[in-house]
């Protein structure tokens, strides 16, 4: 399992690397600073892997599901095709007892893993 990657952005020349940290990836620039994503159209980042997770979301990658590891619940990704049905997953998964900080991961999987904007 890799755990960075160098990059060149060739849209802005800006440099750095993309660091896989707790699980999922992060840009950190060469030059130190922080960075949020304003300077980037479309950057290119890693694929995710088997395993990785986002909080207590993780995937599996043959399947491709994401499996809440304390309560087992799933999200098959295969189910999540547009907007609607993605809202339509988070709207359930708040209904639960258990989701407080784990919808914030839940929607960071799920742009890491089919990209919000593409739905």
């Amino acid at each position: 399992m890799a755990t960075s990657t160098d990059l060149v952005n060739v849209e802005t020349d800006k440099s750095g690397r993309w660091v896989k940290t707790a699980g999922h990836w992060q840009f950190q620039p060469a030059d130190g600073g922080r960075w949020d994503g304003s300077e980037f159209r479309s950057p290119w980042k890693p694929e995710p892997d088997d395993g990785d997770f986002w909080g207590q979301w993780v995937y599996d990658c043959e399947a491709r599901v994401l499996t809440h590891r304390r309560t087992g619940y799933e999200v098959p990704l295969s189910a999540v095709n547009s907007a609607d049905q993605m809202k339509d997953w988070i709207a359930q998964i708040l209904e639960k007892h258990w989701p407080d900080p784990d919808i914030d991961s839940l929607v960071l999987a799920l742009d890491d893993l089919i990209g919000l904007r593409s739905l």
